[in-house]
C-alpha cells in the first residue's frame, strides 16, 4: 500500500471501510473535530458561558471610555489593569470607562463609571473616535472622549492603580489594539487630548 496516495487499499477494515489515508483524515478526524465543536459550543451556551444569553454573541457590548487630562492640560490619566486575573488585557493600561447600562447614554455611562472607580468628575469633550472590536467570544464598541478632570481626589475604588501620563511617555505603555486605536484617534482629534 503506498500511504501517500488515496488509492490504497488493504485488509483492513472499519466498519465496511478500507483503512486508507483518506479514510483517516475525512471520517475519523471530522468525527473528532465535530465532538470537540459540539462540546465547546454546548459549554459555551451554558449558564455562565459566553454565547448565553444568545443575544451576548449577537449584540455587542457597549462601552465608553474617556482619556482624562489633568487641570493643567500636561498629563493623561491611566488606569492600570491589574485587578481581575482573568482579564483578558491583565497588565495594559487604557483610559477610564466600561460597560454602559440598560437605557443609558454614553455620556452618562462614562461620568458613572468615572465616579464609580476613581471618584472624580469630569467635563466630558465632543466624541473622538467610535472603535468597533471582535474577540472570539463576544464584540465590543468602545465610544471614546477626551474629557477634563473638573473634581474629586482620584481613589482607588474600582482600580488598584493609574498613573498620570505625559503626552511623550504614552508610548511606553501596554495597551490594547482597541486602546492603541483610540490613541491614535486622539492625536489626529482637533482638541488633542495626547499629542
Amino acid at each position: 500500500c503506498d500511504w501517500s496516495s488515496d488509492v490504497c487499499s488493504s485488509d483492513l477494515a472499519v466498519l465496511g471501510h478500507d483503512v486508507t489515508p483518506h479514510f483517516l483524515v475525512n471520517d475519523i478526524f471530522m468525527v473528532f473535530f465535530f465532538g470537540i465543536a459540539a462540546k465547546e459550543i454546548t459549554e459555551s451556551c451554558l449558564p455562565g458561558g459566553s454565547l448565553n444569553p444568545p443575544s451576548k454573541a449577537i449584540n455587542p457590548i457597549l462601552a465608553t471610555l474617556g482619556y482624562i487630562m489633568s487641570p493643567d492640560g500636561k498629563k493623561v490619566l491611566l488606569i492600570h489593569r491589574n485587578v481581575r486575573q482573568n482579564d483578558m488585557h491583565l497588565g495594559k493600561y487604557n483610559g477610564l470607562g466600561g460597560k454602559l447600562e440598560r437605557d443609558e447614554d454614553v455620556i452618562s455611562g462614562l461620568r458613572r463609571e468615572i465616579r464609580e472607580e476613581l471618584a472624580m468628575e469630569i467635563s466630558v469633550h465632543e466624541p473622538v473616535t467610535v472603535v468597533k472590536h471582535a474577540f472570539t467570544h463576544f464584540k465590543i464598541t468602545l465610544h471614546a472622549f477626551a474629557a477634563e478632570w473638573t473634581g474629586g481626589t482620584p481613589q482607588k475604588i474600582g482600580v488598584a492603580d493609574w498613573a498620570w501620563v505625559t503626552p511623550d511617555m504614552v508610548d511606553s505603555y501596554a495597551f490594547a489594539h482597541a486602546d492603541r486605536k483610540i490613541i491614535a484617534a486622539l492625536r489626529r482629534h482637533k482638541r488633542p487630548a495626547i499629542d
